[in-house]
């Protein structure tokens, strides 16, 4: 009995030492301007002297946990490396906590569609804030789900505050979570026209507010301009190949129509929803739109976020979808990773052959 409840928690420290080993053969150092970058402010942060005037600045979570642990451990590599594995080492845990409950074999197939995807695992241990935009968005889904699925209904305030607290965590890390708006516009629309929930939604509202005021009070004490993260992302801006909205409606229409597919293909991102997206050719497919249950949650939370991710402008004012980096696209790997592990799995044991 004890072996069977030790099995699980083995296979996640597999997982979590894989990692660990990668950063200890394969980190080569910083990759490249941004991490520099980072490290710098992080060395200023610890000086007291922070330009507000960067926009990099802004990013919190990633200038202050670096410079803690270059308090720590000192100015190095080492030191740049560890929040970020801090950072990967959670998501495995959340998405291991998510799928325990579903046994040995889809556990394996979870963290494995998570950890192995290379661009994952390539900034696992790299000091930029994408996979503190990873974090961000599988831990506030899971504090929903927890609560949709798992937890008392009348706890609805204290999961409302954690979940506004893990986007705000996003929010304050990098702007990528905008491309998390859709999603939740769509869970928020399904539980108003079913009448489930709404008192989760109204608390989550009521924090989010509480914790942007917070925020750009925080901001007017620092920086005397209340706007003035935002002036200092149009003052950074520049003219790049990503900039669509500048650029010929052909170079448009081939990003959005086929330039994150083709992204999404060859750099590993569409592993996980080549599976997603099969189980909704099933007969009555679209059933799991009403988000009945924990799987069609996670399920039409891979999808919405994936086209999110193709269609969604990052600008207020002109339509402009996020540059093809994968790296910006790393929250959508722990996402897909909880319904897909469970379709394999299915399919496995069922041995049924229509979803092959």
């Amino acid at each position: 009995m004890n072996k069977n409840r030790l099995a699980p928690y083995s296979i996640l420290l597999i997982y979590i030492l894989l990692v660990v080993l990668y950063h200890l053969f394969g980190y080569t150092g910083h990759f490249g301007f941004d991490d520099i970058h980072y490290a710098e402010l992080a060395k200023g942060l610890l000086g007291g002297d922070l330009d507000f005037g960067d926009h990099y600045a802004y990013r919190f979570p990633v200038i202050l946990f670096t410079a803690i642990f270059y308090l720590i451990f000192g100015i190095s590599d080492f030191a740049s490396s560890l929040p970020a594995l801090a950072i990967t080492i959670l998501i495995l845990i959340i998405v291991f906590n998510t799928l325990r409950e579903h046994g040995l074999k889809t556990i394996i197939l979870g963290l494995s569609l998570t950890t192995f995807s290379n661009w994952f695992l390539f900034y696992s241990d790299k000091l930029m804030p994408d996979i503190y935009v990873a974090l961000s968005v599988i831990w506030a889904l899971t504090i929903l789900h927890r609560y949709k699925f798992k937890s008392d209904k009348n706890k609805a305030a204290r999961h409302a505050i954690l979940f506004t607290l893990a986007l705000f965590f996003g929010f304050i890390s990098k702007g990528t979570i905008v491309l998390v708006l859709p999603l939740l516009l769509f869970l928020l629309i399904t539980d108003i026209i079913q009448k489930r929930d709404l008192k989760f939604w109204a608390n989550s509202l009521i924090s989010g507010l509480v914790l942007l005021a917070l925020y750009l009070f925080t901001i007017l004490v620092l920086t005397d301009n209340v706007m003035e993260r935002f002036d200092a992302i149009a003052g950074n801006s520049y003219l790049n190949r990503c900039s669509y909205d500048q650029q010929s409606l052909k170079i448009l229409l081939k990003r959005v129509f086929i330039g994150f597919f083709e992204l999404s293909i060859f750099q590993t991102l569409a592993t996980g929803f080549i599976f997603v997206i099969a189980i909704l050719f099933q007969k009555k497919g679209l059933r799991f739109f009403r988000i009945n249950d924990s799987f069609s949650f996670f399920l039409v939370s891979a999808i919405i976020l994936f086209l999110s991710s193709s269609f969604m402008t990052i600008s207020a004012n002109s339509y402009s979808p996020m540059c093809l980096d994968p790296r910006h696209y790393l929250f959508l790997l722990p996402v897909a990773s909880i319904p897909a592990s469970r379709i394999i799995a299915d399919f496995l044991e069922s041995k049924q052959h229509g979803l092959q």
